[in-house]
């Protein structure tokens, strides 16, 4: 009887608590915006895996299907009262410098272990999008041009390149989602709210988890991206002064060789950034390699996602197919 009446308690207490908030990405998206300025306010907030979920990517991915068990990592995380319980991991939804493309699994596994989760996924223009990430494989030792690994989408039959083109057709991730996840359980933001209209991108964030969150926050900027004379000197010491492929986890303990570049590369882009427009011409020449290779490639997929999230998405600056067409 004392087991039983523990049992019931448990659930009450479940019952009581918030349904997680699940924040699985996308890449480029404000991740950090959200993480140190949004999910950090501990009144309305509690973080049990941290600020990047680390347990996320072991659990809802990595682990094995033999191994993962929803119901212990269900009771692992816990009840957490009047806060709102947040998951935060924007690789959840894809890695694509890496190649890693996990969503189907990430959401099964999710609905299995929070199935009243809400789900939350930010999108941004994909021209946009793609030359960020080209940007960071650059950061993270690449070598290729962004033309080379765009066409990898093509004539390979049996072979899904780094950037895979469906990864960016957000209207296939949203459907994806709507297999596990009530329409109402599901927010698919647009990055560019956040600074067209940061009023409308609260509201949204406040529709889904019923809180009060400020549109002012949208001032707290996170994280500038690094400028294009940066990066193509970055490309340059690649080729040259390659990364290793296992650095140990400490900073400290990298090759002096290594530590010296990525020194310079900063100073590079601290007096560049705020002196000079070097570099302007390499990021311009980048984003033509992905319009040139794209071209209109998304537009059916935004048009698409107009009709289910009902947010104009050519107002935001992506593109779309034209209305008489």
């Amino acid at each position: 009887a004392r087991h039983k009446r523990h049992q019931i308690t448990c659930e009450e207490d479940r019952n009581m608590s918030h349904p997680p908030l699940v924040h699985i990405g996308y890449q480029k998206t404000a991740s950090p915006f959200l993480q140190k300025r949004v999910f950090a306010d501990e009144t309305v907030f509690v973080r049990p895996w941290g600020a990047q979920a680390a347990p996320a990517i072991e659990h809802f991915f990595l682990e094995h299907p033999e191994h993962f068990d929803p119901a212990a990592v269900r009771d692992a995380f816990g009840t957490h009262g009047d806060r709102i319980p947040v998951i935060s991991q924007e690789d959840l939804a894809g890695f694509p410098v890496h190649a890693l493309y996990c969503a189907e699994t990430v959401a099964r596994r999710i609905k299995a272990t929070f199935p009243d989760a809400r789900i939350l996924i930010c999108i941004r223009e994909q021209i946009s999008m793609i030359v960020s990430l080209y940007f960071q494989f650059i950061r993270q030792g690449g070598t290729r041009s962004l033309r080379s690994m765009l066409q990898d989408n093509d004539n390979k039959v049996g072979f899904r390149p780094v950037i895979r083109k469906e990864h960016f057709e957000y209207d296939l991730m949203y459907r994806l989602l709507r297999q596990h996840f009530d329409a109402d359980q599901i927010l698919m933001l647009p990055h560019e709210l956040l600074r067209q209209a940061p009023d409308q991108y609260f509201a949204k964030i406040n529709n889904l988890l019923g809180t009060s969150l400020a549109p002012s926050l949208a001032k707290e900027t996170v994280f500038a991206k690094r400028g294009g004379a940066a990066a193509r000197t970055e490309l340059f010491f690649n080729k040259l002064v390659p990364m290793p492929p296992d650095l140990p986890p400490d900073y400290t303990d990298y090759p002096l060789r290594i530590r010296a570049r990525n020194r310079l590369v900063r100073n590079i882009d601290k007096f560049t950034t705020k002196y000079t427009n070097l570099g302007r011409a390499f990021e311009e020449n980048v984003k033509a390699e992905a319009v040139s290779y794209l071209g209109d490639h998304f537009a059916a997929s935004n048009s698409r996602l107009t009709q289910l999230l009902g947010d104009d998405m050519a107002a935001l600056g992506y593109p779309t197919v034209p209305n008489d067409q």
